[in-house]
């Protein structure tokens, strides 16, 4: 298996969008995590080359950090997304 073609999502759980946190995606990204990216723009940018992984996770842990709130972003907007399929 070719690493280049691996990613790795980085983001909080989505679970109505079927996407989770660590998920890995090989050549390509499947319809959900499209769908997902078209709700939550945002999700894009934490679906992130497998060997940066560790680097973006200690991103992750700093408060303030571009990716920390992204991170937050993602979660609202899930939240938001989950309360409204429910009504």
């Amino acid at each position: 298996m070719n690493e280049d073609t691996r990613v790795v999502y980085a983001g909080p759980n989505v679970l109505s969008l079927g996407l989770q946190e660590s998920q890995v995606f090989v050549d390509g990204l499947p319809p959900n995590v499209e769908d997902a990216i078209n709700k939550i723009p945002e999700v894009k940018a934490l679906i992130v080359p497998i060997d940066s992984l560790w680097e973006v996770r200690a991103k992750l842990k700093r408060n303030g950090s571009y990716e920390e709130k992204l991170y937050e972003t993602i979660r609202t907007k899930a939240a938001a997304l989950a309360v409204k399929k429910r009504k």
